[in-house]
């Protein structure tokens, strides 16, 4: 049987492909119903695809207890290679590597997937997380070589489209990104990747006041999608105004908004402490709001699922007194870092380990430590996770570093090498004046 996508799956059951069918809307549109395919496959436990996809909805939360429980479902699927296709079995390769934490390999996998099978949306939309785990901006070329194939085959599918234009964006072609983006929102006004890719691009075009009114204008849609990527979109919002320096706007947003809505999960907390963050750096410190994002931090910040969290569990931590507790993310870290394979055992060792030092100096006011720590990984900290936007915080900590220990001409070459969008701006400003 073929699903909506026109590929082959090895069932004949028609409650399998709308099972699936429902799984990849969802998934592709950022909809409230994935988790329905948990359902589907305890009624339909003899589909390898059913099997992965359930799997793979817990390693989004990068907390071992979730991951836990996706093993289950790969020892499941494991069974069923026998009796499925070829396609069903890359996505069993590329999901056991996801859980293994192998990003490296998955992606290989699902790019395996797309060059033989274009029209697999999911594999690519799957792909698109990996490359966060393995920093975006760092395989943004990547990334772009996996959707770029497929757009012919998927141009009416507004859910690829935003996944395409993020690509583009994260390869600096910001013109063709919203171009892409914008033929997403034709086609289905409320496709919130495409939100995503427009406030990327916009971001980097300067064009704040633009991102902000069409930030505004989208935000009433999102009270349908997912909750985290609700936040997370709200959060872009206040990026713009905090170029702006506009503090009310930024604390009416804050919460709800980026924070209250799931505040368990990683994904929110480190918006919100990536938000809280730049305001610090911006003259606008909310320690008393930091405070409560730190209580709600559990066991995952001893994990280490990308160096990405584990760098703003520490800021967080170091900022409202857990020196200890921050003390002991970068001892598990290097513990954790001796043991792995050598490509990951250097991103660890040598870029994760630095950068927590780093801002482990920064939130102690201990500015030159944090320059020696930070500048030096500036070329390639995008690889410790997150996108171009997200790892932004790690640059501008380098710079307001520079600027606290008196070293303004530094700072300003930072500037101008890695945050030149900013310039523009009144945040840009404040920094020229420092």
């Amino acid at each position: 049987m073929k699903d909506r996508f026109g590929l082959s799956v090895s069932t004949t059951q028609h409650a399998v492909i709308d099972a699936l069918d429902h799984f990849s809307t969802q998934l592709l549109l950022n909809g409230q119903t994935a988790g329905k395919i948990l359902d589907a496959v305890n009624a339909h436990p003899d589909s390898l695809l059913l099997n992965c996809h359930s799997g793979i909805i817990f390693l989004y939360s990068h907390d071992d207890v979730d991951s836990a429980k996706t093993l289950p479902y790969l020892k499941a699927a494991e069974a069923l290679l026998n009796v499925s296709n070829n396609r069903e079995k890359l996505h069993y390769q590329a999901a056991c590597a996801w859980y293994a934490k192998d990003y490296d390999t998955a992606i290989v996998a699902y790019k395996k997937i797309t060059e033989q099978w274009p029209r697999d949306c999911v594999a690519a939309k799957f792909a698109e997380w990996i490359f966060y785990c393995a920093g975006q901006s760092f395989y943004a070329d990547r990334f772009l070589h996996i959707t770029a194939p497929m757009y012919l085959h998927n141009k009416n599918e507004p859910g690829f489209l935003a996944t395409h234009s993020f690509a583009l964006e994260l390869t600096q072609q910001y013109d063709q990104s919203l171009a892409i983006a914008y033929d997403a929102l034709a086609i289905e006004p409320i496709t919130p990747w495409a939100h995503h890719t427009v406030g990327h691009a916009l971001m980097a075009k300067s064009e704040i006041n633009h991102g902000i009114d069409l930030f505004e204008k989208y935000k009433p849609s999102w009270g349908g999608i997912l909750p985290p990527l609700a936040g997370h979109l709200t959060w872009h919002l206040t990026l713009f105004y905090l170029a702006n320096l506009e503090e009310k706007k930024i604390l009416s947003q804050f919460s709800p908004g980026v924070w209250g809505n799931t505040p368990e999960l990683s994904l929110e907390q480190i918006d919100a402490i990536s938000l809280l963050w730049r305001m610090e750096m911006a003259d606008m410190p909310h320690d008393d709001l930091l405070k409560q994002v730190t209580k709600k931090l559990g066991p995952h910040v001893y994990q280490q699922y990308i160096g990405f969290d584990n760098a703003h569990y520490i800021y967080a931590l170091s900022r409202t007194g857990n020196t200890e507790s921050a003390q002991k993310i970068i001892s598990d870290a290097t513990h954790y870092a001796h043991t792995l394979q050598p490509s990951y055992q250097n991103i660890w060792l040598n870029i994760c380990i630095p950068l927590f030092k780093g801002i482990h100096a920064y939130a102690l006011g201990h500015y030159q430590e944090a320059s020696t720590h930070l500048n030096p990984i500036l070329p390639i900290v995008a690889c410790v996770g997150g996108s171009d936007a997200q790892v932004e915080v790690f640059y501008q900590t380098a710079v307001i570093s520079l600027l606290r220990a008196g070293k303004k001409d530094k700072a300003q070459a930072l500037i101008n090498q890695y945050l030149p969008y900013f310039i523009p701006t009144k945040l840009g400003e404040l920094w020229s004046q420092s």
